[in-house]
């Protein structure tokens, strides 16, 4: 797939790097949400931030939206709404995927299952 494929919003695979120690984040967001940029920093640290950038993600015969931080050190985190409101926290798991809804993202939008 191309540059100007991923730029159009085609839908998007996933490799993930997870293992001891390390987990990664998907936040299962809406439709209208692609192109969002969603920060995650650890808990206490707001200025030490990363991003990702919601993406259609195909699951199947399914398009979900979301955003995924990979390789992410295991413990507690916030999810920015904005550049100074805490959206919600999220637990990232030992060599595990932790799954959190974005606040805009309504029930049933995309989202093929899992621990919403």
């Amino acid at each position: 797939m191309g540059q100007r494929e991923r730029e159009r919003g085609a839908p998007q695979g996933v490799v993930l790097d997870i293992g001891f120690g390390v987990g990664a984040l998907v936040v299962h967001a809406a439709a209208h949400d692609v192109g969002r940029e969603i920060e995650l920093s650890p808990c206490g640290q707001p200025s030490n931030r990363v991003h990702a950038q919601v993406h259609p993600r195909r699951a199947g015969p399914l398009v979900a939206f979301a955003a995924v931080f990979d390789a992410v050190p295991t413990g507690e985190y916030d999810l920015w709404r904005d550049a100074t409101t805490v959206a919600c926290g999220v637990t990232v798991p030992d060599g595990a995927v932790a799954n959190v809804a974005w606040p805009s993202a309504p029930a049933g939008d995309g989202y093929p299952g899992g621990d919403r």
